[in-house]
């Protein structure tokens, strides 16, 4: 089997997933969850999508490393990312449970 085959696979699975009610309904739950803990996400992939244009923002001299104003700004990043991954723990483990039953539920279709 060619890896275009499986991609193809993958991309089929990941729309079957998507259209079950089941994961919309996860879906939610987890919007009202992260929105309960104080923050305004639409999904699961907001925050790394947040944390990582974050980092290609920071300011980097000729050497392509980050400059030490740079790095401190980084530090206080990291601790939002921390703080954010805590507060949010128990929605996504709760996201990731229901995901799995829809996710078997499909490969098995």
């Amino acid at each position: 089997m060619g890896i275009d085959v499986l991609i193809d696979k993958r991309d089929a699975h990941k729309k079957a997933v998507a259209a079950d009610p089941r994961y919309g309904a996860a879906l939610s739950a987890w919007v009202r969850c992260v929105s309960a803990q104080g923050y305004d996400y639409q999904s699961p992939d907001d925050p790394l999508a947040e944390f990582e244009a974050t980092l290609s923002s920071f300011e980097r001299g000729a050497d392509g490393l980050m400059t030490a104003a740079a790095q401190v700004e980084r530090s206080a990043q990291q601790a939002r990312e921390i703080k954010i991954a805590t507060d949010t723990f128990d929605c996504y483990a709760e996201f990731r449970r229901s995901y799995r039953v829809v996710y078997d539920s499909t490969v098995s279709q």
